[in-house]
């Protein structure tokens, strides 16, 4: 523990000059995406995959057409090749191309010489290709009205059927699990098949979304369905018999939702519009909290995006008769996510952050979530990108006098502290340092609780759900006294004093186990009492993981 007296008014006037880097946008309000590059393909663009420096595009009645993407804002094509049918998806691994190639069932291209593609085997399905889906030596097809096709592609030359399975609609997109595709299925809604044994797949549960379910992506327990004109359905499938809704992102101008793409806690949509006041292009669905996903950015384009993929701070879209659109995500990439278990929004104090970019190499975009002790979300500040090694300092804006803690967002990694401190009080000061990692126990290793100090805790739960945490007192010589148990409602926070936890009784030193069932950050804040000017001499520390 180590006690501060800096001077709270120097270095307010510090804060605050540096705040006025900050960027106030509504709050939570979407980030505006950049198109970077992009290249009018000869035909549809209906899907896109990328590997390595290439993009293949699924260009309907142009077959697949293989584009450099080394340079972003420079693509361009170095080979195609034109399929026998109408290029509807394509999944790629090591030196094939996998197309969807509707009544033409699976074509297997060969593109090791990228400038000279050719094919090497096909199956022609019996209903019409329209998706694809590869685990190990197994293409899924969601065959339309032919359901799912699984085929062995093991020799890429001479592929053949394993098993089939007819689906209650028609089969528009898969996606693969160990042991489950999930089928957009259209009118059938979200299809669920068993396919641990190939040879004979099982269907094990549907669910029947309000639109036509055109795609599917995994997201943990969740599948993430572009289901049409209903937005984008979040179905919860740990229980795979019983699938049910968790939530829904629908926004009032009806878009077309036609593909979804899935980048750790956010999904990726190719959206198209035909009403009025409708616009075109990605959208970027925020996951956090599946029951109430939320827009983190978006780009509108000009064209009809059919298809999405992504790789590393690129999104790329198929769209259709404007060919390839390449865009710039980064600004609302979340690499890192770092939480303050405190914040004052007192009139009397002020709260201030300074953060440094560990980068050596890339700016870092930092957004901060300010939220009260309930979890309602207070607002979301944009700070201007800090640039690589660079600093910056940002001033949480007072309020009434409410309480409740904060999380940084940002795509770099970053090192920093928060400041605490009375406007007008010069010895009162402390310091949070960022919490990087939550966790279901933490450890206080010295309280006090006596005549002398006096230690509040104070926790978050930056959870989607109310956290049961578990507060114990133990004495230095290994006793415990009677639990506390609270509830912290879902991102929310509670502070809670040591002295409930003694029942009054003083102790010179012990510790404090924090249990929880689900991930939180804690801080300890110790007041000595005996300081001069009223007792108001600050310190504290952040509670650590066991050291196991």
């Amino acid at each position: 523990m180590r006690k501060i007296h800096f001077f709270g008014a120097a270095l307010f006037s510090f804060f605050c000059f540096f705040a006025l880097t900050a960027i106030p946008p509504a709050q939570g309000a979407p980030v505006v995406l950049s198109e970077v590059g992009s290249l009018d393909t000869a035909g549809t663009a209906e899907a896109v995959a990328v590997s390595g420096n290439y993009a293949y595009v699924a260009d309907g009645y142009s077959g697949l057409r293989i584009i450099d993407v080394s340079n972003p804002a420079s693509p361009s094509e170095t080979g195609y090749y034109n399929t026998t049918g109408y290029a509807f998806d394509v999944a790629v691994s090591g030196n094939y191309a996998y197309v969807a190639d509707g009544s033409k069932g699976l074509r297997i291209i060969n593109v090791a010489n990228p400038a000279a593609p050719s094919e090497s085997g096909f199956y022609d399905t019996p209903g019409s290709a329209r998706g694809i889906a590869l685990a190990e030596n197994l293409a899924c097809i969601a065959d339309s009205d032919g359901g799912l096709q699984i085929i062995n592609i093991a020799s890429p030359g001479s592929p053949y059927l394993v098993g089939s399975l007819p689906t209650p609609g028609s089969a528009y997109g898969v996606a693969l699990s160990s042991i489950y595709a999930f089928v957009a299925d259209a009118t059938g809604g979200l299809t669920i098949v068993n396919i641990s044994n190939p040879a004979s797949p099982v269907q094990t549960g549907n669910f029947n979304t309000s639109g036509q379910a055109y795609a599917a992506g995994l997201y943990n327990q969740y599948v993430c369905v572009a289901d049409y004109s209903e937005g984008l359905r979040v179905i919860d499938v740990s229980t795979p018999s019983a699938p049910v809704e968790a939530g829904f992102y629908n926004p009032a101008v009806v878009k077309y939702y036609r593909d979804v793409a899935i980048l750790g806690r956010f999904a990726l949509i190719a959206s198209d519009a035909n009403s009025e006041g409708g616009t075109n292009g990605l959208r970027v669905i925020d996951l956090s909290d599946p029951a109430l996903p939320e827009e983190a950015g978006y780009c509108d384009t000009a064209g009809d995006p059919r298809g999405v993929t992504v790789q590393g701070k690129y999104a790329y879209l198929a769209e259709y008769t404007r060919g390839l659109r390449i865009i710039d995500i980064s600004p609302v990439l979340v690499n890192y996510v770092y939480y303050v278990p405190y914040y004052t929004g007192d009139p009397e104090y002020w709260t201030g952050l300074g953060i440094r970019n560990e980068s050596a190499e890339e700016a870092a975009n930092v957004s901060v979530v300010v939220r009260e002790s309930d979890g309602t979300e207070i607002s979301t500040d944009y700070l201007t990108p800090i640039p690589a090694r660079g600093q910056n300092a940002f001033m949480v804006a007072p309020g009434t006098a409410r309480e409740g803690w904060f999380q940084l967002n940002a795509n770099q990694p970053l090192a920093g502290v928060c400041f605490v401190a009375l406007y007008d009080e010069p010895t009162l000061m402390f310091d949070i340092p960022f919490v990087n990692e939550l966790s279901e126990v933490l450890y206080l290793p010295h309280v006090a609780q006596n005549d002398t100090w006096d230690t509040t805790l104070m926790i978050c739960n930056p959870g989607g759900t109310a956290a049961q945490v578990t507060l114990t007192f133990v004495q230095d010589s290994g006793e415990a006294l009677t639990p506390l148990v609270v509830s912290i409602p879902a991102r929310g926070s509670g502070k809670y004093e040591v002295a409930a936890l003694t029942q009054g009784t003083g102790y010179a030193k012990g510790s404090v186990e924090i249990s929880a069932d689900q991930g939180v950050a804690a801080f300890a804040l110790y007041r000595n009492t005996k300081a001069p000017n009223n007792g108001s001499s600050y310190a504290g520390i952040t509670a650590v993981k066991p050291q196991r």
